[in-house]
């Protein structure tokens, strides 16, 4: 090893960290930083997957009659469009891996009304807490419409959307398909961490 490889070494994390920190950036742990070093490009979107880590499942991919088939999902992305079919076996069972093969869940707290303290649920007359619907509608700059989501999901953005579009699912439909009734009747035997 040469004698001033080193010092070079230091100086340049050292001065590579003083740039780093000028524009602001807090580097959780270094196999971060040494992976940014070596990228050579950088591609991102405008949806909000970096700046709020939300997705959104736009488009899915399943079982067909006779090869895979790719279905919009109602986004932003489609326009609102739905082009695939929830009778479809493997769709079904598509969505039952989506809610099983993750950890993401729906802030408790979102599902329901609060008084304006924040911290008292709104009672009806009956007594009973009053829910809050999974989802509502929203309009865009163009003038279509298109589902927005109430309950707040929490986890990796990926899982996230995997569930709520689970749950948009389940709620057009008449069986108990969603999220929390598909982990009830199927419970985890074991998990291997990833």
């Amino acid at each position: 090893v040469p004698e001033g490889l080193l010092a070079t070494v230091t100086v340049c994390l050292t001065l590579t960290a003083k740039r780093m920190h000028a524009k602001k950036v807090l580097v959780k742990n270094l196999e971060g930083v040494e992976t940014l070093g070596s990228t050579t490009c950088i591609c991102s979107d405008k949806t909000g997957t970096l700046t709020q880590n939300i997705m959104t499942v736009a488009r899915i991919v399943y079982g067909g009659n006779n090869a895979f088939v790719t279905e919009d999902a109602p986004s932003s992305f489609t326009s609102g469009n739905k082009t695939y079919d929830p009778t479809n076996v493997c769709f079904q069972k598509l969505m039952r891996c989506s809610a099983l093969c993750n950890v993401a869940t729906f802030n408790e707290s979102s599902k329901w009304e609060y008084d304006e303290d924040g911290e008292t649920k709104k009672v009806d007359e009956f007594g009973n807490h009053i829910p809050v619907s999974f989802k509502g509608l929203l309009t865009q700059g163009d003038g279509t419409t298109i589902e927005s989501y109430n309950w707040k999901p929490v986890g990796n953005a990926s899982e996230c959307a995997m569930i709520k579009f689970v749950q948009s699912e389940a709620s057009h439909s008449l069986d108990d398909s969603d999220v929390d009734a598909i982990r009830s009747s199927h419970p985890t035997k074991f998990a291997i961490p990833y």
